[in-house]
């Protein structure tokens, strides 16, 4: 009985796939459709049979990247290939990611009518049509822009909808997260931001940290576990992550229940500015896109994964290997053979660095004048004091494959300026350019250890050095 209804189950899936493929010209001709979406990833390499009429209206839908069936089906329809986040969608979340995309590629304009068949890729079919007009609220890329505002790049937005949605779907090692991305003017948005913790992007190259860089997906993902927002240019150069934005109350803001301060502040920001925000609830995983104060979509991730009964074993497998290597990251590892220095006494910063200097030195074997020089520029830079006790003084260093950390406390303080407080708890970097991705990593996991309640306290408290290793290794935090 059971088989008899799976069999009646597929055959009117199929019935239903047949139906719309069968209606589906009829339909896009009848309301003069501009284009025809198809989540081909439901297919299954079936081709689609259309007029020659409409095949130049077709866009074929994908969360896959190169795959040489869907070429080859694409080919043989005369189709255009949008790719989509690969991750799990609601059908009308796969509409909403791939008509901004559509728009954001001009393949469509405000008051084009389109058709979007989709379904779940695990069943194989497709089961809903859905008719639309693209409407000038959906058009976020093609704003006129405001007092000399830079444009804003498709493929950055399509970019920072990608790694939302990723966070949305999946948050960070299994753990829910929320995120906001703003996208626009760095002249217009800076000076509406202030820092919360030192900016990790600082000093880097700008070729080294554009959001289009798929290196950066995974370091972007970390950063995302510290409060505070990414500031991204028009075009894609990431400027800062946990910035707090400067926003005001306004009465001519109306946003939906239920939504927090992530949302009130995107919003704000892009109402004064010619901003783009991109916001992720924790709570749920919807992706929300804000424009000129106001929403423009929501994305909403799929509420349910259909797996058989071996890919849930394989999942367990993984998640399983993953948890074990996961008890200690790289980060614990160089943290246990780190230098501690336990000041007793009240120092200046330019004799702290002399100290760590030639400890590093030792251990990278670099000279250590070049590395002192180096953190005095990088402190006339810009300072690495973060608050009333922290201090995370970080720099380049020539080579490859190379990076350290050293701790270090100080009861009475390290004195980094004349006004400003004495510093009690250090952490000095030191890493080659291609330790990037674990450079911002780690600023993120120190982030993230300062964050945990009454840190500071015990951090003063610790017997000796053994014990501040121990606190830090036995703190809070994402690992990965």
């Amino acid at each position: 009985m059971q088989d008899k209804n799976k069999d009646a189950f597929r055959n009117s899936s199929q019935l239903i796939t047949h139906s719309l493929l069968k209606h589906v010209g009829q339909i896009a001709e009848s309301c003069s459709a501009k284009a025809i979406f198809v989540y081909v990833d439901t297919l299954k390499n079936r081709q689609l049979h259309l007029s020659e009429q409409l095949q130049p209206r077709i866009i074929y839908v994908t969360r896959t990247d190169n795959n040489e069936d869907i070429r080859e089906l694409a080919v043989a329809d005369s189709a255009e290939v949008l790719k989509v986040p690969d991750i799990q969608l609601s059908r009308l979340g796969q509409v909403k990611v791939a008509m901004l995309l559509a728009i954001g590629r001009k393949i469509v304009k405000a008051g084009d009518i389109v058709i979007f068949l989709s379904g779940m890729a695990a069943s194989g079919e497709l089961d809903t049509i859905i008719a639309a007009q693209v409407t000038k609220e959906h058009e976020i890329l093609s704003k006129s822009q405001r007092n000399g505002a830079s444009s804003v790049k498709a493929e950055v937005i399509e970019r920072s909808i990608d790694l939302a949605t990723q966070l949305g779907s999946e948050g960070r090692e299994g753990t829910p997260l929320g995120a906001l991305f703003v996208i626009g003017n760095p002249e217009q948005i800076l000076p509406l931001t202030r820092q919360l913790i030192l900016n990790p992007f600082q000093g880097y190259p700008k070729d080294q940290r554009n959001i289009l860089d798929e290196q950066l997906a995974e370091t972007v993902k970390e950063l995302a576990t510290i409060d505070g927002a990414f500031i991204i240019s028009g075009d894609g150069l990431i400027l800062s992550a946990g910035a707090y934005l400067k926003t005001t109350t306004s009465k001519d803001i109306e946003l939906p229940r239920g939504l927090g301060s992530r949302h009130y502040a995107a919003a704000t920001i892009t109402a004064s500015t010619d901003a783009v925000a991109i916001a992720v609830s924790k709570s749920t995983g919807k992706v929300t896109i804000f424009r000129e104060g106001r929403i423009i979509t929501e994305i909403e991730k799929a509420t349910t994964r259909e797996f058989t009964t071996e890919q849930v074993a394989a999942e367990a497998a993984i998640g399983t290997v993953q948890a074990e290597a996961l008890a200690y990251d790289r980060f614990d590892e160089i943290i246990k053979d780190a230098v501690v220095l336990d000041i007793d006494h009240k120092i200046d910063f330019e004799e702290f660095f002399k100290i760590a200097s030639q400890h590093l030195g030792e251990r990278l074997k670099k000279k250590p004048e070049n590395l002192y020089n180096s953190l005095i520029e990088r402190e006339k830079e810009t300072s690495t004091v973060l608050g009333p006790s922290l201090a995370i003084p970080h720099i380049i260093i020539d080579g490859s494959k190379s990076v350290d950390i050293l701790l270090a406390r100080c009861q009475e303080g390290i004195k980094f300026s004349d006004n400003g407080p004495a510093v009690k708890i250090a952490f000095v970097m030191a890493g080659t350019r291609d330790e990037r991705n674990f450079h911002l990593r780690a600023l993120a996991s120190i982030a993230q250890i300062m964050q945990n309640p009454g840190f500071e306290e015990q951090w003063l408290a610790a017997k000796n050095p053994q014990a501040l290793k121990e606190l830090v290794l036995l703190s809070h935090r994402q690992k990965g």
